[in-house]
């Protein structure tokens, strides 16, 4: 019955995205693709196998209804991926299943980890999962003159609007009108107001009489945002019509007053400016010269290009799949900044010897590919 209901709306994602780029992708590629990641979270379609109160600790609860479609990743503070949420997933019907009232801390993500994994299908060069994080010392870059001290590394030590003091109101407005696609933009006066966005057109600024007039003048962004809402013109290209909730805006229009007033820092990256080439996904898997039993692979340590979403294991016997489990990373992996650098010693094992048998480790990166880890035979 679920499937019917939804057909008056439904367009489901077809398959899982890969970001890959070529060796040789522009700064101009590399933030195109990251708008389009970013807008992949704010748009797939999905519905519930059942009724559940999703709990969230970061927004507002959502009363989920089977016979309801929804649009974008739940809005909670465990700071996941799409392809975290994906997992879950049928490309088909495009139903969630295994999801309930206990995945705040699972299956999600807020404003900032929304920007963060956009980032992350195609930029090496940062780290972290939330707003406070959004620093030099993370990879975040100031757009144009203004400066943020390069050592920083939470905004908790330094909010923005002690930024927007310390430089002056001119050099921030200045950065607003050199704001491209793919930037962000973060507001942290405090952990309760702080917000992240991501910019999705160049900065329209309009003058009178030869100034900025900062009414006039505006970014458009995109953003994973709390709380529920129904169709919006901004998401008519994305459904065929009826009722769809989403949490998130595509096009959301800020004027430049505003954002000085919010104390919003624009923020960009060494990719994106063209300081650093595009880095495509590689795994190296460390320690593996000793593995020789099934139980070796928790001694691995998993060296990435881009954040870990997933490992899988599998062990057979010819053709025969004998056992398999999984591990996903999680927020506290993003916050120890270790899903780069990710050690196996809780991925599960299946419950066979595995002697004599091929074990293959494969994982999913932020950017969407899928690579072999490790193969090998157990002695």
């Amino acid at each position: 019955m679920a499937d019917k209901k939804i057909t008056r709306v439904w367009s489901p994602m077809k398959a899982s995205p890969d970001y890959t780029l070529s060796p040789d992708a522009t700064p101009e590629e590399i933030r195109a693709t990251v708008v389009r990641a970013m807008r992949d979270e704010l748009t797939v379609q999905w519905f519930s196998e059942k009724d559940f109160i999703y709990r969230s600790k970061a927004g507002q609860d959502m009363n989920v209804k089977s016979d309801e479609v929804y649009a974008g990743m739940a809005y909670v503070t465990s700071a996941t991926s799409l392809f975290h949420w994906l997992r879950f997933y049928d490309f088909k019907t495009g139903k969630m299943s295994g999801i309930g009232p206990d995945m705040d801390g699972k299956m999600g993500n807020t404003c900032a980890s929304s920007v963060f994994w956009g980032w992350y299908a195609a930029v090496s060069s940062i780290r972290g999962c939330y707003t406070f994080h959004m620093t030099p010392a993370n990879g975040f870059l100031p757009v144009g003159d203004y400066t943020i001290d390069p050592a920083l590394e939470s905004l908790n030590d330094h909010h923005t609007d002690e930024i927007i003091r310390e430089n002056g109101k001119e050099k921030i407005i200045d950065a607003y009108t050199r704001v491209k696609p793919g930037d962000a933009i973060v507001a942290f006066k405090d952990a309760k107001s702080a917000h992240a966005q991501m910019v999705v057109e160049p900065a329209t600024v309009v003058y009178r009489e030869g100034v900025i007039d900062l009414d006039e003048s505006y970014l458009v962004v995109q953003d994973q945002h709390k709380g529920l809402r129904s169709t919006k013109a901004e998401f008519v290209n994305y459904y065929a019509g009826g009722k769809v909730h989403f949490a998130g805006h595509l096009a959301m229009k800020r004027p430049f007053s505003k954002l000085l007033k919010d104390a919003y820092l624009p923020l960009t990256n060494a990719e994106f400016e063209g300081k650093k080439p595009y880095t495509g996904p590689f795994v190296k898997a460390e320690g593996a010269e000793g593995l020789k039993t099934l139980s070796d692979v928790r001694k691995l340590t998993l060296v990435s290009s881009y954040p870990v979403v997933a490992v899988d294991l599998a062990v057979r016997e010819g053709d025969r799949l004998l056992g398999e489990s999984s591990l996903l990373t999680t927020r506290d992996d993003m916050k120890a900044f270790i899903a780069t650098a990710l050690p196996l010693k809780e991925l599960p094992l299946p419950e066979l010897s595995g002697k004599g048998c091929r074990c293959t480790i494969t994982i999913t990166l932020s950017c969407g590919a899928v690579l072999t880890a490790a193969d090998f035979i157990c002695e």
